[in-house]
């Protein structure tokens, strides 16, 4: 019979990877945000074009940004030490479909030539520790409520100091756009442009509604809606619908067809964004995308196999010829991944994606939709932006990585305690986006 000190001893191991993970997911979000709240309060912001030298942090931003880099590298750090005697050994596979397109694409560069970045460091650094903390879709509930405050302090300074999370040209004009939909400008919050406070706040949306408390959560997706149509960013918003609508599809039907609906539902809006751009031959399509994606397809045929490096969108921008003074990536997901990383780089992701999409189809059929809402606003955010992180693209840090992070390395499928004893993990039907409550059932030895 497992003793009542086990069962306490279990539970305090648990909550002790919980704040681990907690702590992880603050200092990600802190390093990636806190420097941009500086920088948008303390200098000007405008819109800038690729190729050209953006506005230097200022020097408190630049500190914050140096001190919190350094501030998940330790943390990070920390985890590994505390959890090197204790390794995930049947996540293994999982780990490896995670690593590999990462060591793909940093070897990759090294032939471009380019250096690791930050971001890149990053990301490692966080998939190990993920994989060493085992940690719960639960858990993610921290990151729902620091995305409910990008989206609170984005619309308080835009209301508070306009000039400064208004979408303006370098002269200090509000930039008035046909997709403006709330009166007064594009809102840009503490990003530089509004289709990326946008992008943010979709992905980290699903994230919002594990928030337990009732009205914390309703207060939450209410601010970050209301920011999401202010960004303008129709990407995000068709994004944010995808998940809806597949969140309810899956939630309404029975456990049996979920196993069927849920894996097509996302493959078909993945599709979707790998089939656009090879079929659309206007330039003027999509707001322009089209030319974007010809133009990329072309390079890309150059280097089917291997693609032109991560950062050929910023290499290309510096030369004559450029796409456009705003196309710093291929706008769509598919297209980055090929003229990055060529064919070999786009099959690894996908192998992420599909091990990342069984597992929330078996989340889903046993009544947890979180995952499968999320993976939906992930496919849906790749049509006309750049979603996914491994070398560049840091904003997606906290809303990307973390969320895919814990869906494939996490103990939510787990049958057994992952902190030990001899207790089974038993999950009721959460209400919403999947909130995950855990009780542990005793079974013993006769």
């Amino acid at each position: 019979m497992v003793t009542y000190a086990a069962r306490q001893a279990s539970a305090h191991a648990r909550r002790v990877r919980s704040f681990w993970t907690i702590a992880l997911i603050g200092v990600v979000w802190a390093w990636i945000c806190i420097p941009k709240i500086l920088q948008t309060l303390l200098a000007p912001k405008y819109r800038y074009a690729v190729g050209v030298e953006n506005a230097p942090y200022s020097r408190l931003a630049a500190l914050a940004d140096y001190g919190l880099y350094i501030g998940v590298i330790a943390v990070c750090g920390l985890i590994v030490i505390g959890y090197i005697n204790d390794l995930n050994t049947s996540a293994i596979t999982r780990l490896i479909v995670m690593v590999v397109p990462w060591v793909y694409i940093a070897v990759r560069d090294i032939y471009v030539p380019k250096s690791l970045s930050d971001e890149g460091v990053v990301y490692i650094l966080v998939v190990v520790a993920l994989w060493l903390l085992r940690p719960r879709i639960g858990d993610l509930q921290a990151l729902g409520y620091l995305v409910g405050l990008t989206a609170l302090i984005s619309v308080a300074i835009a209301l508070i100091l306009p000039e400064k999370a208004i979408y303006r040209t370098a002269a200090g004009e509000v930039i008035a756009t046909e997709k403006q939909i709330v009166p007064g400008g594009i809102l840009v919050g503490i990003f530089t442009q509004g289709n990326s406070l946008g992008q943010f706040l979709a992905l980290g949306l699903p994230t919002v509604f594990l928030v337990v408390r009732t009205w914390h959560r309703v207060v939450l997706v209410g601010l970050a809606s209301l920011a999401i149509v202010w960004s303008a960013s129709r990407g995000a918003m068709i994004a944010a619908g995808i998940g809806l609508l597949t969140y309810t599809i899956v939630r309404l039907s029975a456990p049996w067809l979920r196993r069927v609906l849920a894996p097509f539902l996302i493959f078909s809006a993945f599709a979707v964004v790998c089939i656009i751009p090879f079929v659309t031959t206007q330039p003027e399509s999509f707001s322009n995308r089209g030319l974007v994606w010809i133009v990329s397809i072309q390079a890309w045929e150059s280097n089917p196999l291997f693609g032109l490096g991560s950062n050929w969108y910023n290499a290309v921008g510096r030369t004559s010829a450029r796409i456009a003074g705003s196309v710093f990536h291929a706008h769509n997901q598919l297209i980055q991944f090929l003229v990055t990383g060529g064919i070999i780089f786009a099959v690894l992701v996908a192998i992420q994606l599909i091990m990342a999409t069984a597992r929330a189809t078996r989340l889903a059929a046993r009544g947890e939709f979180f995952a499968i809402s999320w993976l939906a606003v992930l496919a849906g955010s790749g049509l006309f932006e750049k979603s996914m992180v491994f070398v560049d693209n840091a904003n997606a840090l906290p809303t990307v990585l973390i969320p895919l992070g814990v869906l494939i390395l996490g103990a939510d499928l787990s049958s057994r305690n992952p902190d030990g004893g001899a207790e089974d993990w038993v999950t009721d039907p959460p209400p919403l986006l999947g909130r995950t409550t855990r009780s542990i059932t005793q079974y013993g030895r006769i």
